[in-house]
């Protein structure tokens, strides 16, 4: 037993990646704004290398598998729930100088209520004001980030913030797609790496979240599993309420479904 554990736990938190060994930084909180940290391997893994990295052993090692590379980032979570939704709390209620002012978003919320009237019927969710993007499901963020953001954010966010949105949904509509998402995996890190680094410089360094680092390993992800969507757990979330109904009671009601 570690006669350290608050040390244990710093250690994990500041080596926390799963991909690659970036040291975090404590700014207000855990920033992680390297974007050419060298990468785990299974071998450095299970060898544990970086020993900041691991606490005790893990039960995946007891399987005969590649860990680092069958243990894969969702990217419903990592760039829907987690940047683009970060983003969007910079806009409406962020400082000034990233804001979007009252009136442009007084305008925003207008196009979308007129483009609501022409969204096509493939998407599950009719856009909404962003005044309510905090139930944002992850859905009508994806809608944002690769189809609706680029015409419906001209104009409304800064022009240095707006090319920065350009880069996430180019980076991405480049690795969700099967026929671009290994034609243009290098193009599409290209772009993620300059999407961090102006990161920093238009919201702050300590804002490179676990989410915003783990962008630059989603185009290592598109070479091993393949586009984005095809191992994301977007196809999943239609029956969480059919998983919850069984779960949320104890006793005879989980007995009943999982015995009977």
């Amino acid at each position: 037993t570690c006669a350290l554990p608050i040390l244990c736990w710093v250690c994990l938190v500041f080596f926390g990646c799963n991909m690659c060994i970036e040291e975090g930084d404590f700014i207000k909180g855990m920033t992680f704004p390297g974007v050419n940290a060298p990468r785990r391997t299974n071998e450095s893994f299970r060898s544990k290398t970086n020993e900041d990295y691991h606490k005790g052993l893990s039960p995946l090692e007891r399987l005969p598998i590649d860990i680092i590379s069958v243990v894969s980032l969702d990217y419903m979570h990592v760039v829907c729930l987690g940047v683009v939704k970060r983003l969007i709390r910079f806009w409406v209620n962020a400082k000034k100088m990233v804001r979007i002012p009252q009136k442009k978003l007084n305008l925003l919320d207008i196009n979308i209520k007129n483009l609501r009237k022409y969204y096509p019927s493939d998407f599950s969710r009719l856009p909404r004001s962003f005044q309510e993007f905090e139930n944002f499901k992850a859905t009508e963020l994806r809608a944002l980030l690769l189809y609706t953001g680029p015409f419906l954010l001209k104009g409304i966010l800064k022009k240095n913030q707006f090319k920065h949105f350009m880069l996430l949904h180019s980076s991405i509509r480049l690795l969700v797609a099967q026929e671009t998402h290994i034609l243009y995996n290098d193009q599409a890190t290209s772009l993620i790496k300059q999407f961090i680094r102006d990161y920093i410089i238009i919201y702050g360094p300590e804002y490179i979240s676990y989410n915003v680092h783990n962008l630059i390993h989603l185009p290592e992800c598109a070479k091993i599993h393949g586009p984005l969507d095809k191992f994301s757990v977007f196809k999943y979330e239609n029956h969480l309420q059919e998983i919850k109904k069984k779960i949320k009671k104890q006793g005879f009601h989980y007995k009943k479904h999982i015995i009977g």
